[in-house]
């Protein structure tokens, strides 16, 4: 599976780069004129949600004794397509904030073309969406919220008493724990800029007032920013998930039964 996971993050990091070169140098706003685009984006993801669930469950079936993978290539890409472009977005959400206060924080300024930070904000919802919608699919029709949703007790002993008091947590299921409920978190922050993203892209299509005095697109992005950099310090941290980022290329189980 290496050999096949580096292929596919290569092949993708190559067509990132093609389209973000081909972005900054348009001169209209693409959330304007190809807001048809995002539409394509979720078809796209949604159906390919679904040719995975059912390649997924042809596997099993044709394997039911054999040890399921921790990970697949659709997950890798799931998983590290939707974060860059994740980062695509806070870049250009702090391109397009430069010198103002948003929510808690003030961006310092940069230089920037406000065209071309839209446009870069436009690519990384066009790629956050595709992979974000084959997640979405592939977790409602194959039961991964299952595996992947805390009970209160991941939340309260697993995370909280566990990171914070010290208290000894035996990891029992596929994800830890605060991997469970990081997952919580950034689905509920997650929803949140989605829908306020749509409110503040309505004026680009039709003629509706935006209200700009509403910063909670802004806030839940900041809140969601400094999760996903707690959720890097946790891997390279906590000697456990080492092992877990690992599989991430190799496939195989992290953890040790």
């Amino acid at each position: 599976m290496v050999k096949k996971t580096i292929l596919a993050l290569v092949l993708y990091l190559i067509v990132v780069a093609l389209t973000i070169t081909w972005t900054v140098h348009i001169h209209t706003v693409l959330f304007h004129s190809a807001w048809g685009g995002l539409i394509a984006a979720i078809v796209i993801g949604a159906i390919a949600g679904v040719i995975r669930v059912k390649l997924k469950m042809k596997k099993q079936a044709a394997a039911a004794n054999e040890h399921a993978p921790r990970h697949t290539v659709g997950s890798f890409m799931d998983h590290w397509g939707t974060g860059v472009g994740i980062i695509i977005l806070i870049v250009s959400g702090a391109l397009l904030a430069s010198g103002r206060k948003i929510g808690f924080f003030f961006v310092p300024q940069f230089t920037r073309s406000r065209i071309m930070a839209l446009n870069l904000h436009y690519l990384g919802v066009f790629f956050t969406l595709i992979f974000g919608c084959t997640f979405l699919i592939d977790f409602l029709l194959s039961g991964g919220y299952k595996k992947l949703m805390p009970g209160l007790a991941d939340i309260w002993d697993g995370t909280i008493k566990r990171y914070l008091f010290r208290k000894r947590w035996n990891e029992r299921d596929k994800y830890f724990s605060s991997q469970k409920s990081s997952f919580l978190v950034f689905t509920i922050l997650g929803v949140i800029i989605l829908i306020t993203g749509i409110i503040k892209v309505l004026p680009f299509i039709l003629p509706v007032p935006l209200n700009r005095t509403n910063n909670i697109h802004d806030i839940a992005a900041e809140l969601f920013t400094l999760m996903l950099i707690i959720h890097i310090l946790f891997v390279i941290a906590v000697p456990s998930h080492w092992r877990l980022l690992l599989s991430w290329f190799t496939g195989k189980e992290g953890l040790k039964r």
